[in-house]
């Protein structure tokens, strides 16, 4: 039972529930760490029910973001239109779903919990590319080719499809993630039994858009599909350079397919597009080219891989970014548009709120070696200090030149001290390896 009635800050533990690769049960994408329970372990409904869920619900409901609602936490003191997965705000009863405009107001708050209008389904990670940004958790290739790691054990089994039964009746959408959702056979079979139990919901797809086969396009067909295409980039080589194995043309050719699908069908169509240091350049033209074709455009914000990464680069870079950005000129003439510039305009924000935690701790932390840097108090830094140290750490790595506002004492402690980051560390966060080294 909910301890208080005031309004919670975040709708979604009081809305949705999302499954992972492992049996892992989750709020939210953006919530990793509050796990409500673990399949087979925990039944659906003891997740749902539990004392986990209920003290994520308590948490919110008092403004405490204390239950692995960090990122969210962090990135609505910046701009509250800002979210990691766009759960901060997506759940409010105030704000319609940025997404799809048919949903609108999931649930208000209530002391007493009914079934989740929203489940969300990562369950597999098959998937056909090795993406840059991307890791063996989410795509099969990388686990298999690049990290050389077993694949997983898919923990959902005939008890799990039962289960859903109960709970698909109540839903109001439901939200695929992957890997690739168009390779996992599960996803087909729980497509099947929304299709009985459910037709008319809304269905969101997050796809590389690579797969378009007859069966794809029979269920398509069936059901009310949101589709989410992931591109990162407009440019032929520079997209295959970030979507390895996808090819350009037969994406461009499946999102002609997928622009005139969801026009018949009166459902939306979106682009995913990671806004990356090899991509920067591309974002305006990017922006246009969606509203050219009647696409919302969405910018998930990216922090891996730290090489990657706009939220690593200097100030100077960052400034430079945010006034080429500036510059442009984008037509704000229909809803389509006046979304792509508003998400365009919320980029803008983030990566000036970067430049200004750059210039701050070249301000406060410039003059320090690493060593005087690893004798700080770890409890009292601030974590965008320890993002600023791993940064670091990911250009000397990558041999990279030091940007030049760093100072020279700082430049000579990296290339002294360096060689003391072991390659066992290299995998490890970057409050670990401050640990270890601080321990030595």
């Amino acid at each position: 039972m909910i301890t208080n009635n005031k309004k919670p800050k975040c709708y979604a533990p009081f809305t949705s529930m999302l499954f992972d690769q492992q049996g892992r049960i989750m709020s939210c994408y953006s919530n990793c760490t509050h796990i409500l329970g673990t399949y087979p372990k925990n039944s659906i409904k003891e997740c749902w029910f539990g004392n986990k869920a209920e003290e994520l619900r308590n948490a919110l409901s008092n403004n405490d973001y204390s239950k692995g609602c960090f990122i969210c936490m962090y990135l609505s003191n910046i701009n509250d239109n800002i979210s990691y997965s766009s759960s901060y705000k997506r759940y409010d009863e105030k704000v319609n779903f940025n997404f799809t405009n048919k949903i609108k107001n999931l649930i208000k708050y209530k002391s007493s919990i009914g079934y989740p209008k929203e489940l969300s389904f990562t369950i597999s990670n098959t998937c056909n590319l090795e993406c840059t940004m991307c890791d063996g958790y989410f795509s099969s290739s990388i686990r298999s080719n690049i990290e050389k790691l077993p694949k997983f054990e898919n923990p959902y089994d005939e008890n799990f499809f039962e289960e859903l039964k109960e709970f698909i009746p109540e839903l109001e959408t439901a939200k695929f993630g992957g890997g690739e959702p168009f390779l996992s056979d599960q996803n087909y079979k729980i497509w099947d039994m929304i299709y009985e139990l459910n037709p008319t919901i809304s269905l969101e797809v997050t796809t590389n858009g690579t797969i378009l086969t007859n069966r794809v396009k029979t269920y398509l067909e069936k059901l009310n599909f949101n589709l989410f295409v992931s591109i990162d980039s407009i440019e032929k080589d520079n997209y295959e350079k970030i979507r390895k194995n996808a090819s350009f043309e037969n994406v461009m050719k499946n999102l002609d397919y997928f622009i005139d699908y969801t026009n018949n069908r009166k459902t939306n169509l979106f682009i995913n597009c990671c806004p990356m240091q090899q991509n920067w350049d591309e974002i305006p033209n990017f922006v246009e080219f969606c509203n050219m074709k009647n696409i919302y455009i969405y910018f998930p914000v990216t922090y891996k891989p730290i090489e990657s990464s706009l939220s690593t680069l200097s100030a100077d870079k960052l400034a430079e970014i945010i006034n080429f950005w500036s510059k442009q000129k984008l037509s704000q003439n229909n809803d389509i548009e006046k979304n792509n510039y508003t998400q365009f305009q919320n980029l803008i924000e983030l990566i000036e709120h970067w430049r200004e935690e750059r210039l701050s701790e070249q301000n406060i932390w410039g003059s320090l070696t690493i060593n005087e840097f690893l004798n700080c108090n770890l409890e009292e830094m601030p974590e965008r200090n320890i993002r600023y140290y791993s940064s670091i750490l990911a250009r000397k790595k990558s041999s990279e030149n030091i940007p030049e506002h760093y100072n020279l004492s700082t430049k000579e402690s990296i290339d002294k001290n360096f060689n003391q980051i072991s390659s066992q560390h290299s995998k490890k966060p970057p409050v670990d390896i401050i640990k270890e080294m601080k321990r030595k």
